[in-house]
């Protein structure tokens, strides 16, 4: 965009192509340089700030007159990919999606380039389509071709068949939908070919014995570029770097046409020794950079499955992050946020700024926000607040590096978590944020700086119920009343996020705070206390079958 004065006149003009700006949807969504233009201006000239979605996130200092200096300044942002993703769903009210879609444009996301490098064969090369017919398109695992698996079957990336069948896919694809890449990341996990052909493709391994599969992937992933660019010679092609294949390939070449984008995700945790973050620059990015040159992004879920919108600021992960995503010359970031505002504090803030620009100061960006969001009185208090729960996580550390999953490249968080970082955090911090609201009379600050007590007490609540349930659980005479608390605390919690959910204190409640008590199996319904009590109470009917001696033969 470009903002100048021409007389008494202003003009700020930017790149802007069709469509609505009020969308964000990842391939039809315009560019709105223009807004842009209009966004920084009120930043440089008003001091307006959006820290987050609607009336309360935003901060509108009061000016009696506004008076502007001759100027003709240009800009542009370094990373031409700048996308948040999860900040709303489909089943949020509308104002919401309004309020997200409006403050994720004022802080300038947006995009020049149509990103896809998803799980491609989930959708694109289904089992129920082709493995009646060709089972040996498909992953041998075990001696067995796999024709099911959680999180779909993967392919056998060394069968021609397989390729030339996928590349027809993808060609139909780049017909369909021209100027829009097309994804060629395996499914998600686990479960590689063990085939002849595609070990011969594998020539380095972890210490724990399993093979790097950089070279088979980008091989793959080159053969049915290949294919595809005799027919689209323009078609381009996305490619995650994750999971076992994150590290460069040894020795295989990518195909001009495929696009890389690096995933690191659980950065909150495993971005916090000086080595992960040096091991992230020196091993990762930098060699991706030599082999890709402007065809490097990057990709995170800043808290792997989620936090449970439990508190996860870490402005000191932002900073050392953007410092090696800058030195790689990355030119996108695409970031997965299921955490609420109130949890992560100015995160998703500092995120969108700094992805314009990762070269800027993010220490005097961070004051700024601080002092403007919760006000320059209150700030220092907010500030100890963050950053004891950064250092808190930064105890985590050691345990998630031991706990990650390397197969969907995230870490086993919960219960550990409760322990080590909640435990006691309330008690802790609670008074700073008190101390904090006392500071100012501004209603906006003051707003958000309840939002920030009000996931405090929900931490104090979820850790109760936690600390309750390792006294209850596998105890042969629980205390009755343990129970009955136990029970009433999730009543309430359940109770607090449903009222909450859509706005800046939770996320959506399925996709958010009960989706990690889900997947960490959590004891924390009221379902397990009641039925504990029933059985405390004389029980219910019960049924019994003897123990099998042998396992019938069957086919997995």
């Amino acid at each position: 965009f470009r903002i100048k004065t021409v007389g008494k006149n202003l003009v700020i003009a930017g790149k802007d192509t069709p469509g609505s700006p009020d969308s964000d949807h990842w391939r039809s969504a315009p560019q709105a340089g223009t807004w842009n233009g209009v966004s920084r201006f009120l930043e440089k000239e008003l001091n307006i700030r959006w820290f987050m979605p609607g009336k309360d996130g935003e901060y509108v200092p009061h000016a009696d007159k506004l008076v502007v200096a001759d100027q003709d300044c240009k800009d542009a942002p370094s990373m031409i990919y700048r996308r948040m993703t999860y900040l709303w769903t489909v089943n949020a009210p509308a104002a919401r999606i309004k309020d997200v879609k409006g403050w994720e444009r004022h802080n300038r996301a947006g995009w020049s380039i149509i990103w896809n490098a998803t799980h491609s064969w989930i959708e694109n090369f289904k089992a129920e389509t082709y493995f009646k017919d060709h089972p040996e398109w498909f992953a041998l695992v075990n001696g067995r071709r796999l024709a099911e698996r959680p999180l779909a079957p993967q392919m056998c990336t060394t069968n021609a068949g397989a390729l030339d069948e996928f590349a027809r896919v993808a060609v139909a694809y780049g017909k369909k939908y021209p100027g829009v890449m097309f994804p060629l990341s395996p499914n998600d996990g686990g479960d590689f070919c063990e085939c002849e052909n595609c070990r011969a493709l594998d020539r380095k391994f972890f210490s724990d014995g399993r093979p790097v599969l950089t070279d088979r992937i980008v091989t793959y992933a080159s053969e049915v570029a290949k294919r595809v660019v005799k027919e689209l010679p323009d078609q381009k092609f996305g490619l995650y770097s994750y999971s076992y294949f994150v590290d460069p390939p040894t020795y295989a070449k990518v195909h001009p046409s495929i696009y890389i984008m690096d995933v690191q995700n659980d950065i909150n945790s495993l971005y916090k020794s000086r080595k992960s973050v040096s091991d992230h620059l020196n091993r990762r990015l930098l060699p991706w950079r030599k082999t890709m040159g402007d065809n490097l992004f990057f990709y995170s879920h800043p808290e792997g499955h989620g936090s449970g919108d439990l508190p996860c600021m870490h402005k000191g992960v932002l900073k050392d992050l953007f410092s090696n995503l800058n030195k790689a010359n990355v030119k996108g970031y695409a970031m997965c946020n299921i955490t609420s505002f109130a949890a992560s504090g100015l995160n998703n803030y500092l995120t969108l700024q700094m992805a314009w620009d990762p070269s800027q100061d993010i220490d005097a960006l961070y004051t700024d926000a601080l002092n403007k969001c919760y006000g320059e009185k209150a700030a220092p208090f907010i500030r100890k607040y963050f950053d004891t729960v950064e250092n808190r996580w930064g105890l985590f550390a050691n345990k998630a590096v031991s706990s990650q999953d390397i197969a969907i490249g995230t870490v086993k968080s919960f219960p550990a978590a409760f322990d080590i970082v909640y435990n006691g955090l309330y008690e802790e911090c609670m008074p700073l944020v008190k101390n904090a609201m006392a500071q100012t009379s501004d209603p906006g600050q003051q707003a958000r700086i309840k939002l920030l007590a009000d996931d405090l007490e929900f931490t104090r609540m979820t850790c109760e119920l936690y600390g309750l349930s390792k006294k209850i659980i596998g105890n042969t005479n629980p205390q009755k009343e343990d129970v009955i608390r136990a029970r009433n605390i999730s009543k309430e919690r359940i109770a607090m996020v449903n009222a909450g959910q859509y706005t800046n204190l939770f996320a959506e409640a399925k996709t958010g705070v009960f989706s990690i008590d889900e997947k960490f199996s959590l004891p924390l319904k009221p379902e397990v206390y009641d039925y504990i009590l029933s059985q405390m109470s004389g029980g219910k009917a019960k049924v019994s079958a003897s123990l099998a001696k042998t396992a019938p033969a069957i086919d997995g």
